[in-house]
């Protein structure tokens, strides 16, 4: 009896353990989305700001898929990954955000 809940007291652990490492990895991911979304909000030069777009979204493909190997649930991973579409169409053009600073 004493090692299944030696066992129980193990798993729990480690659940606790992968949501926090797989919310970590999301915040990172959130971050490097923000910055072009800051960097277009500041009137950056467009140019530079669609380079800094593409190795964010490539950054952040290279951190879901360690989240994969890793793991992370599937429901913060179809999140992640609707974020990073969502930076990419307006890193595009697609979509038109609304600027938060006057002009």
């Amino acid at each position: 009896m004493s090692k299944d809940k030696a066992n129980k007291a193990k798993q729990g652990a480690q659940s606790k353990s992968d949501f926090w490492a797989s919310v970590k990895l999301l915040l990172i991911i959130v971050i490097l989305i923000l910055v072009p979304l800051v960097l277009r909000d500041i009137q950056w030069d467009e140019k530079n700001l669609k380079w800094i777009s593409r190795v964010v979204g490539g950054a952040c493909m290279t951190l879901i898929l360690y989240g994969l190997i890793k793991h992370m649930a599937r429901t913060i991973l179809v999140f992640a990954l609707a974020l990073i579409a969502f930076m990419v169409l307006v890193s595009e053009g697609l979509i038109d955000l609304p600027r938060f600073i006057g002009k």
